[in-house]
């Protein structure tokens, strides 16, 4: 009998994966509850809210945060920190939030409606999201249970409610590029067309002062000697190989750009539990980079920027206290002497990054 039903429940299994295959071979099904939504400059696919470039904006300030999601096995998204503390992300009377990617665990109708009407209803100002990899993570629930996980058709769902992958707006002295870079150990000719043409766009443009290129992973610390403990320590898992298009291929794209403006290069693929660090700041002579993330613990935090005629200016805010501190409290010194002080956390995601090679 134990040996019939040992039989049973691989059946059970392998019908399960075959169930899954079927599905992630088909477009997932749309919704009824969230309306497609068709791409406008400056317009949120996700509260339908604009922004106009035509309002002053020689004073003003924006929100940034990153990894929001809860847990694949929390009932709803975003964090329940989050959730708890929203009102915090308006201290400063922002104009706009913008999410550093994975708003949520998989992409399916529930998450877009939880999503959506959490936005609709605590973000009064236009959301915009830097597509992270959980945002086109597709899921599927088998037979006997079994949940399996997949992306094909989640870039389609994705970008047709929520819109494009990657795309820009400008307001005032200010240029947002959002990109969709960090999944391979590579990246694609046509984004990389895309930044040439965003990049030649900003240098014919006098207005242009500020870009910031927001990208949900942390493309720019991958195997880079300078920040070592961030590329170590931010996520257990990180790019196949000894991947460094960033070093090789991006950041000479950028270097003519940060000659004649000023460059902010934004992450939001850090700090998903308590073992990591949600914070890092860090400004060298042509750009500065900042990664901001959460993880549902006590550090997780937010940025404000404020712009002023032209001139940005930083503070992080703890979520769950409202402390505010200099975003230069997060360098790699803060990373290397909090691991350094923590060594079992420190210990726990080198036996994660060695039990999951790259």
């Amino acid at each position: 009998m134990k040996k019939s039903a040992g039989v049973t429940m691989a059946g059970i299994v392998i019908v399960s994966l075959l169930a899954a295959a079927m599905i992630f071979d088909t477009p997932l099904s749309i919704g009824p509850d969230l309306p497609e939504c068709e791409h406008q400059p400056g317009t949120s696919c996700f509260n339908r809210l604009a922004l106009n470039p035509a309002d002053d904006w020689s004073d003003y300030s924006f929100v940034a945060l990153g990894h929001i999601r809860s847990g694949p096995r929390e009932r709803i998204s975003p964090n329940q920190l989050l959730r708890n503390n929203v009102q915090r992300l308006f201290t400063d009377d922002p104009r706009f939030v913008l999410s550093l990617g994975d708003l949520y665990a998989y992409i399916n109708d529930r998450s877009l409606k939880e999503m959506s009407t959490w936005v609709n209803a605590y973000i009064p100002v236009p959301f915009f999201n830097a597509v992270g990899n959980h945002d086109i993570k597709a899921s599927a629930l088998g037979i006997g249970g079994l949940v399996l996980i997949g992306r094909r058709g989640g870039v389609a769902k994705y970008a047709s409610k929520l819109g494009p992958l990657y795309f820009d707006f400008t307001v005032g002295s200010e240029l947002f590029v959002f990109l969709h870079i960090g999944l391979g150990s590579a990246v694609s000719a046509e984004q990389l067309r895309y930044l040439r043409s965003q990049i030649q766009r900003a240098l014919s443009d006098p207005v242009i002062i500020n870009v910031f290129i927001l990208n949900h992973m942390v493309i720019w610390s991958y195997n880079n000697p300078i920040m070592e403990p961030v590329f170590r320590y931010r996520h257990p898992k990180g790019p196949r190989g000894e991947s460094s298009f960033f070093l090789d291929e991006i950041r000479p794209l950028l270097l003519p750009l940060a000659r004649k403006k000023r460059v902010f290069l934004l992450a939001g693929d850090i700090g998903g539990s308590r073992n990591y660090l949600q914070t890092f700041y860090m400004k060298d002579e042509h750009f500065t980079y900042i990664a901001t993330g959460m993880g549902n613990t006590d550090r997780d935090s937010f940025v404000t920027f404020t712009v002023k005629d032209g001139v940005v200016t930083m503070k992080n805010t703890n979520l769950v206290t409202g402390v505010e501190s200099p975003l230069t409290d997060y360098g790699v010194e803060y990373w290397e002497r909090f691991y350094r002080e923590h060594p079992d956390r420190a210990a726990k995601v080198d036996r994660f990054r060695d039990d999951n090679p790259m």
